[in-house]
């Protein structure tokens, strides 16, 4: 007999799984689709998503970012992150 159902993997399903194991609850989590998921959005997280991982003992592979740039056209205008370093990281991981 399972405690909960989560029904969905992906962000908020897994951390929800997550932290109903570390409650004590048994969990399966459904999810209907084949993986690895990939596509074009998601190749990253800002330092406060990264952050969140890092709370739940999940360090993901990737590359530092330190900030980001924007660029249409012949203009760019770059900023610094002000609460740490982001990480690039591919979506399939």
């Amino acid at each position: 007999m399972r405690d909960l159902c989560v029904v969905g993997g992906g962000p908020v399903g897994l951390v929800t799984a997550l932290y109903a194991v570390r409650a004590g609850l048994s969990v399966t989590v459904l999810e209907p689709r084949g993986t690895p998921i990939d596509k074009a959005c998601g190749e990253g997280l800002m330092p406060a998503g990264l952050d969140a991982l890092h709370a739940l003992g999940v360090d993901p592979p990737g590359w530092p970012v330190r900030g980001i740039r924007y660029v249409r056209g012949g203009r760019s205008v770059t900023a610094d992150f002000q609460g740490g370093i982001a990480r690039g990281i591919r979506r399939t991981e």
